[in-house]
């Protein structure tokens, strides 16, 4: 900011007359903004200014040389950065002086111009993944400053930073440029009106040992705009006074939650005691129990406290709230598995409870497949069965398909990508963008030409980072091409953390119309053990006491999409039509000698009739005494209706089935299982 105006008395101002200056850091220290104890792994930002940068150096030579600004001119302010903070400032600035807004976001100053409201705009956090600070923001809106300010301007922070990061890095170019430097803190409260920003007190604070007259030069302009210009002696003040009285707000709400926990086993409602605690006229601040602290700012301040101070407290009440929501949703989510498994074992649905919802079940058809080459082109897999093989009086699959869809017009039918082996092509195409682009545009065509009403993508399975990033992007380029609601998008995907992990899944949430969770093939030839390959639960809810090859489950997979924000509604669980047999094998966790897989339709009618049904985890086996076949896992219609509960009371999609051909008929049906119960009071 250039400015230069008379000023008005400031408070305190004899606690000035002996200022304690800070001395810059010895350029052989390389870590002023690490923590003093190894408990709390952070780091400095990297790297710290502890002398003139090489890029202050650099900005000195290639600066235009200016006429100093004098003490007559007309200040003009420049806000760098016009987010909620600037956007303040901006506004209270402009009642006096010709002020000008400077932002890197075209997108944001577009938005100003249009004047929107009821926007809420969210400035960088400053902080890196690793919860490292991030000065690259800072650092480019001093290097601008110094592109354009002349000598005898006035700057000064208003951005949450570290203690000493004001000197160590306005410092040196308020030294090198002879600008007038301080920190003032900002104390704007987002959504909040009152008390309006020129009555809540100022704190600033100038870099006097740098450039004399600091203090005042602020100061001038300061108090023609705010009620009440406090003055600090020295801008580390101003940033310690900031990031304490917001981290404050952080270990209180963290002790109310503590008060809260405590009071789960005495069955005392928390609330109660804060609105009983709040009649004290004094000795007490009221907080209450939260997810969270609020805002944008004071989740992130602990850290540029804690980067260069010990403060143990502080630091275990961040761990503590930033905690806090995995804790509540895991608290959430053991009291959601008892009543659920309380309700399979009785076998009463809980439909009826508010807090339960189930949507409406699409019953669609995956009743075409076509293979995909790495180029994004499409082939048939069975060309002549697709055009000319007779099916229902129609010349090829895909008439009779059109003539089934004008029979029953609320069936939903989607063609199929890739699936088993079918799905080797997918890590090339999903790689290149014209191959994406191919793809896109021919599978829509082939979907109009043909009355399909969207995709279904079989890649099994994206199981690196690489991989799972160009999952996200096949996808994108599917949708962009096949908007929502028009075209249905879907996807098999495993239970198993190996592939999930690797999806951006709340990306992947908006792309998809439902998810087709593959609640089978848990075990298998790969497996070093048999186990039954499509258990709801695991034999024990203690995963430690389980042998890992028997952890996989339904259950699992769900949980884990859920945790990571996928919405229940959107999940399909999938039924096998099929048993996996592991010879020689006598039960779960036995070796085995040769495996493999037999259609649900063609198993022998005895061991239908006489499977071992396991309600508790939902699964079924037989033991072949008489043949080679030796464990066979597969599912029954008592188990598949544990299942449909199951989708039920956790406010699932449905239920899908590989494949439906592999059915039976009658009472031994599983469709038919699980129709009835999805479709139960």
């Amino acid at each position: 900011m250039a400015q230069v105006m008379p000023p008005k008395p400031m408070a305190n101002l004899s606690a000035l007359v002996e200022k304690e200056i800070l001395p810059l850091i010895p350029p052989g220290d390389s870590s002023p903004w690490k923590r003093l104890d190894n408990s709390f792994t952070f780091y400095p930002d990297s790297p710290p200014l502890s002398s003139p940068s090489s890029d202050t150096d650099d900005l000195d030579q290639s600066l235009c040389q200016s006429v100093e600004v004098s003490q007559n001119d007309e200040p003009v302010i420049a806000v760098i950065g016009v987010g909620y903070v600037g956007t303040h400032l901006v506004s209270s600035f402009s009642l006096k002086y010709q002020v000008i807004g400077f932002d890197v976001s075209a997108k944001r100053i577009k938005d100003l111009g249009l004047e929107y409201q009821e926007h809420e705009n969210v400035l960088p956090t400053l902080l890196r993944p690793d919860k490292t600070i991030d000065s690259s923001y800072l650092r480019d809106a001093l290097k601008t400053v110094g592109e354009v300010a002349r000598s005898g301007s006035t700057v000064v922070i208003e951005s949450s930073v570290a203690i000493g990061m004001t000197r160590q890095l306005l410092g040196p170019l308020a030294a090198n440029r002879q600008f007038f430097a301080g920190m003032s803190p900002e104390r704007v409260d987002p959504g909040r009106v009152e008390p309006p920003v020129q009555s809540i007190p100022k704190i600033i604070s100038g870099l006097d040992d740098i450039t004399p007259g600091s203090l005042d030069a602020i100061n001038r302009v300061y108090s023609t705009i705010f009620e009440t210009v406090i003055p600090v002696s020295k801008p580390e003040v101003a940033e310690m006074m900031k990031l304490y009285e917001n981290c404050q707000r952080m270990v209180c709400i963290a002790y109310a939650n503590e008060m809260a926990d405590a009071c789960i086993p005495h069955g005392i409602n928390p609330y109660e005691v804060c609105e009983a605690a709040s009649t004290k006229p004094f000795g007490y601040m009221p907080y209450s129990p939260g997810v969270g602290v609020g805002g944008h700012c004071i989740p992130v301040n602990p850290f540029y406290l804690l980067s260069n101070s010990h403060f143990p407290l502080l630091e275990y009440a961040t761990l503590a709230m930033h905690s806090r929501p995995s804790r509540l949703a895991e608290r959430m989510l053991k009291r959601l598995r008892q009543r659920v498994t309380e309700q399979i074992s009785s076998g009463v649905s809980l439909f009826r409870e508010k807090w339960m919802y189930v949507g409406q079940i699409l019953w669609s058809s995956n009743l075409h497949y076509l293979n995909v080459n790495e180029d994004g082109t499409l082939r048939s897999i069975d060309d002549w069965g697709d055009n000319n093989k007779v099916v229902d009086g129609e010349k090829g699959c895909l008439a009779a398909l059109r003539k089934l869809k004008g029979q029953h017009p609320h069936i939903k039918t989607l063609v199929s990508i890739g699936g088993g082996s079918s799905s080797k092509e997918f890590p090339a195409l999903a790689a290149s963008k014209a191959a994406r682009q191919t793809f896109a545009r021919q599978i829509k065509e082939f979907c109009d030409a043909h009355h399909f009403d969207g995709v279904d993508v079989d890649w099994e399975h994206p199981q690196t980072p690489e991989a799972g990033k160009n999952y996200v992007l096949y996808l994108q380029a599917i949708r962009e091409t096949m908007p929502a609601p028009k075209y249905l998008l879907t996807s098999a995907l495993p239970t198993g953390e190996y592939c999930l992990k690797h999806l951006n899944l709340p990306v992947v949430a908006q792309l998809l119309d439902f998810l087709n969770l593959m609640g089978y093939d848990f075990t298998g030839g790969w497996t070093d053990v048999c186990g039954h390959h499509a258990q709801l639960l695991p034999p024990s809810n203690n995963l430690n006491e389980v042998y890992p090859t028997l952890r996989k489950s339904c259950q699992r997979g769900v949980d884990y999409l859920t945790s990571q924000g996928f919405p229940n509604r959107k999940i399909i669980l999938g039924i096998p039509a099929y048993a996996r047999y592991f010879g020689q094998a006598r039960g779960p966790g036995h070796p085995f000698k040769g495996s493999g897989e037999i259609d649900y339709c063609d198993l022998p009618d005895e061991w239908v009739a006489g499977a071992k049904v396991e309600e508790s985890i939902a699964a079924a086996s037989f033991v072949d005494t008489k043949g080679d076949k030796g464990f066979v896992s597969f599912d029954v219609p008592s188990t598949v209706c544990v299942k449909a509960r199951y989708a039920k009371a956790m406010c699932l999609g449905g239920l899908f089935y590989w494949t439906g051909a592999g059915d039976r008929a009658g009472p031994e049906s599983l469709v038919a299982a699980g129709w009835k119960t999805l479709h139960s009071k």
